[in-house]
């Protein structure tokens, strides 16, 4: 089967030049030195196909399941306990925090492809949990918050802080993208200015 060439012109990109190499797609740096993302209404899946059911049962199913378990597992308790004191043991394991940052993109998402507003009560709770989980300097991982020896950054290597880190910050992402919602993008901005100060030297 041949491959379809990507005509640059027409998704707005210059032609990459790599070396001495002219490159005919999105392959190596652009001229401007970065990619842009399409819109989200650019790129739709068949809803009757194979991956267009496999999103309704996600939706209908999966994340309403997946939102239960965060409750039952104590993610969510995880961070009250931060939050509102809640005298509760952390519960799961260390990088517990990315379940609730995974499952606030997943609904972000199904808020973009369905072009309104989905499982709201969740994200208002969830938003406002995590908003008051992060402490003063913009810290926040209630594995390391709420353990009298915890100390940020003292186990890199194991602690999973810079990979939850990255679920928050794509969740963050996700959220503002599929609904303008830039509160979760503030409280990872100051977690980003509270790493960079910290670890960048």
């Amino acid at each position: 089967m041949a491959r379809k060439a990507w005509d640059m012109s027409a998704v707005g990109r210059d032609v990459a030049q790599v070396g001495h190499a002219t490159t005919p797609g999105p392959v190596g740096a652009t001229q401007h030195g970065f990619c842009v993302p399409l819109d989200l209404g650019d790129v739709r899946i068949d809803p009757e196909g194979f991956l267009g059911t496999w999103q309704t049962r996600n939706a209908d199913q999966t994340i309403p399941h997946v939102i239960a378990n965060l409750e039952t597992s104590g993610v969510l308790d995880n961070f009250r306990r931060v939050a509102d004191g809640l005298e509760v043991p952390f519960a799961g394991m260390w990088f517990a925090d990315s379940d609730l940052y995974k499952t606030v993109e997943a609904v972000a998402w199904e808020t973009a492809r369905r072009g309104e507003r989905y499982a709201s009560e969740f994200i208002e709770s969830a938003v406002g949990l995590i908003e008051r989980a992060q402490d003063a300097s913009g810290y926040l991982n209630t594995h390391i918050q709420g353990s009298p020896d915890g100390r940020p950054w003292a186990d890199l290597a194991n602690s999973h802080e810079l990979y939850c880190a990255g679920h928050l910050i794509q969740a963050a992402i996700a959220l503002y993208r599929a609904s303008d919602d830039d509160r979760l993008l503030r409280v990872a901005a100051r977690f980003v200015e509270r790493i960079l100060a910290d670890l960048a030297g």
